[in-house]
C-alpha cells in the first residue's frame, strides 16, 4: 500500500529539478523567507493517504497521469502537433490537477460553508449561531473526482497552446500550479468574479517546465498566435505568471535555476495578504420575478487574483469588446450554456 500520495505528480516536479537525475528541487519557503537548495523531491506536495487507503483514487490519477505523460514529451520538445485525443488528455489532466490539491479542497469546503450559512441564516434555530457552522467533506478526494468529471465539458471548447519563457526568466511552480485568468472580463470591467471555467474569456495556464507552460483559452474572444507555433513570452509576462504561483501557493515555491532571493522576498511579501486569506466567495442573483418571486441563485466562486491581467501575448478580438455582459447567460460561453441547458432538460424530462 502506497502511503505517500502526491497531489502534484512527481513527474511534473521532476521537470523543475535542479539535478540531472531528477531527485532534487530548489525550494523557496515563503514564511521563513529562505532558500533550500537541493531539497528532496519525493518529500514535496504529498500527504499520507491523501486519497484514502484503498488506493482506488490514487490508481485513477495514475491512469490520467499516464495519458498526459506521452503528450508531455511532445510539449517539452516544443511541439504542438497534437491529435484530438492528446488535446483531450491535456484538458483532463489540467482539470483534475486543479481540483486535487489541499488548496482546492479548502476552497470548496469554505464555499459550501458560505452556501449553508446563507441558506439557514433566517432559520429560527440556526440564525443566532450561523457563523459558527461549517462544512467539511469526509471524503474530499472522492468529491474532487466527481467534481472534475462533471466539469470536463466546461473546458472542452477551449483551445490549447504552448507558452515559452525566454532565457532571462524561467517558470516556477507552486503548490496550486493551475492558474485561472480572464483578461477579457477584466478589460470589460465586469463587476463579478472572473474565476469561472465556463465564463467567456477564460484562460488557464499550467507551467510544465522552466521553459514551457500549457495555455487553454477561449478562441472566440482571444487572438493568440497560430496553434502550430509556440507563443514566446516577454520577461514581464513570465514574471506576472510566476507571481500568480506565489498568490496560489501555501508554503513553497519550486524552481530549477537560482533566482534572486530579493525577487522572491518581494513576491512573498506582496502576495501574503491574498495567500493567507479565505478565497471562497458567494454571489447571489435574483431569478426572474415573473417566474419565481422569492427565489435566488447562489453562485459559488473564488476571489479574483489581485493583479492587472495585462499580458502581451493575449489579444482580445474587436467583436468581443461589444458583447453584452448583463447576466449569467451573457458571461457564459455558448458551448457551456448549451451543455448545461441540455443537462437540465434531461433531468426534467428523463
Amino acid at each position: 500500500m502506497r502511503k505517500k500520495q502526491h497531489y502534484i505528480p512527481k513527474f511534473l516536479l521532476r521537470n523543475f529539478s535542479c539535478d540531472d537525475l531528477g531527485k532534487y528541487l530548489n525550494i523557496y519557503l515563503l514564511d521563513q523567507s529562505i532558500i533550500v537548495n537541493n531539497g528532496d523531491l519525493r518529500n514535496q506536495c504529498y500527504d499520507n493517504h491523501f486519497y484514502g487507503k484503498d488506493q482506488k483514487i490514487e490508481e485513477l490519477y495514475q491512469i490520467i497521469e499516464s495519458w498526459f505523460g506521452g503528450v508531455q514529451k511532445k510539449l517539452l520538445s516544443g511541439s504542438t502537433d497534437l491529435n484530438s485525443d492528446e488535446n483531450d488528455y491535456i484538458r483532463i489532466f489540467i482539470l483534475f490537477q486543479l481540483n486535487r490539491t489541499p488548496q482546492t479542497e479548502k476552497l470548496y469546503n469554505d464555499q459550501l460553508t458560505l452556501v449553508m450559512r446563507e441558506t439557514f441564516r433566517s432559520h429560527p434555530e440556526f440564525g443566532q449561531h450561523i457563523n459558527e457552522l461549517a462544512i467539511e467533506w469526509n471524503s474530499s478526494a472522492a468529491f474532487s473526482i466527481k467534481l472534475s468529471s462533471g466539469m470536463i465539458q466546461n473546458i472542452s471548447d477551449l483551445k490549447i497552446g504552448l507558452l515559452k519563457s525566454n532565457s532571462n526568466k524561467e517558470f516556477i511552480l507552486g503548490e496550486q500550479p493551475v492558474i485561472i485568468l480572464n483578461p477579457f472580463l477584466c478589460q470589460r470591467k465586469f463587476a463579478g468574479r472572473k474565476q469561472g471555467l465556463g465564463q467567456k474569456g477564460t484562460v488557464i495556464v499550467l507551467p510544465i517546465s522552466p521553459l514551457y507552460a500549457i495555455v487553454l483559452y477561449d478562441k472566440e474572444r482571444y487572438s493568440f498566435l497560430n496553434f502550430k507555433n509556440v507563443i514566446e513570452l516577454t520577461d514581464a509576462d513570465t514574471q506576472l505568471l510566476n507571481y500568480c504561483q506565489f498568490l496560489q501557493t501555501d508554503e513553497c515555491i519550486y524552481y530549477k535555476t537560482l533566482f534572486s532571493i530579493n525577487t522572491f522576498e518581494s513576491m512573498g511579501i506582496n502576495s501574503c495578504n491574498y495567500r493567507k486569506s479565505i478565497k471562497a466567495s458567494l454571489d447571489t442573483f435574483e431569478v426572474s420575478k415573473h417566474a419565481h418571486k422569492n427565489r435566488r441563485v447562489l453562485f459559488m466562486s473564488k476571489y479574483d487574483l489581485p493583479i492587472e491581467q495585462n499580458f502581451s501575448f493575449i489579444g482580445i478580438k474587436n467583436k468581443a469588446l461589444s458583447e453584452p455582459l448583463n447576466n449569467i447567460r451573457d458571461i457564459t460561453r455558448d458551448h457551456v450554456w448549451k451543455y448545461e441547458m441540455h443537462k437540465q432538460n434531461t433531468k426534467e424530462n428523463p
